[in-house]
């Protein structure tokens, strides 16, 4: 079981922020009265040693976040100025589970799962700042930006050390290589939809509730393997290092207007084979709305 209570004072440009803009409504200027951000956390939890060689732990966490930077407006005078406060909150609660296998017969790894959400007010530090009309600043909680329900790690590491030469299908394989490999999945990210968004029916004046939809879910695999090997009495490594492996197109963010990473256009076609076809347009086919692909490293490392 573990509690505390910790505190982070913001950092310096919060409080002696000097506007680099023509002075107008939009300078902001920063508050050298600014108080500690504030955590309260605690997680409590339990290890149980199902054998010698696996262990089960299953925990929940806590976290309350408060004192968090955003901008208010003040009025002196004709003049409005924007100014750092201490005005945001936030809260986290989780549950984690994970199977740890420890180094024997020339694996180990483990298995981790974690369901988890994450509430707030806003998600960058500047919302109320970028917000043009006051009364469109949320007063509510909302889900936060990296708000994902579920999460599941697989880590998997296979190691065969010097002078062990181990047998596979009677074949007897080389010794001083190892190879690790990651596998992550989460359940998505949440996005804020817009007024166009397909079944999405609002009322006059009514804006999208934010990130109240969510992205396609997220599938990534990354290798690494390595030989190591003596020569002129220098002990080196050949390394190969491949983040995502099988290529998988993991969509990074989407248009809101239609959800999708290809197209924010809602005008679609049903004429072919009755399947919903969005035109789109080829402008909007943003690489960046993906996450990267495959890549593929090479290096050799020496080892003193």
């Amino acid at each position: 079981f573990n509690y505390g209570h910790f505190y982070q004072l913001p950092e310096l440009h919060f409080m002696y922020m000097q506007t680099t803009q023509m002075k107008s409504q939009y300078s902001q200027y920063g508050n050298y009265n600014l108080d500690y951000m504030k955590q309260i956390q605690y997680e409590l939890g339990v290890d149980y040693a199902i054998s010698s060689n696996y262990k089960f732990t299953l925990s929940g966490f806590y976290k309350d976040i408060f004192g968090q930077m955003n901008t208010d407006k003040i009025q002196i005078g004709p003049a409005t100025f924007n100014y750092w406060v201490n005005m945001d909150y936030g809260r986290t609660r989780g549950l984690e589970m994970e199977l740890n296998k420890r180094y024997g017969g020339y694996i180990s790894g483990y298995i981790n799962y974690q369901y988890a959400f994450a509430y707030g007010k806003s998600s960058i530090e500047a919302s109320n700042y970028y917000t043009e009309n006051p009364e469109k600043i949320p007063i509510q909680e909302f889900p936060l930006d990296w708000d994902v329900r579920h999460q599941i790690t697989l880590n998997l590491d296979l190691r065969v050390p010097a002078d062990e030469h181990p047998k596979l299908f009677g074949f007897k394989l080389p010794d001083s290589w190892g190879v690790n490999v990651v596998w992550q999945y989460n359940s998505g990210f949440p996005f804020t939809p817009g007024a166009n968004y397909p079944g999405l029916e609002l009322r006059r004046g009514e804006n999208p509730v934010p990130n109240s939809e969510r992205m396609p879910s997220y599938s990534n695999v990354d290798l690494r393997f390595n030989k190591d090997f003596k020569a002129w009495k220098i002990n080196y490594s050949f390394l190969v290092w491949v983040t995502n492996l099988f290529d998988t197109k993991n969509v990074a963010n989407v248009y809101s207007n239609t959800g999708r990473p290809d197209t924010g256009q809602n005008d679609f076609d049903e004429s072919f084979n009755s399947n919903v076809v969005f035109k789109g347009k080829e402008l909007d086919r943003n690489p960046l709305y993906y996450a990267p692909g495959r890549n593929i490293k090479l290096g050799i490392s020496i080892n003193f």
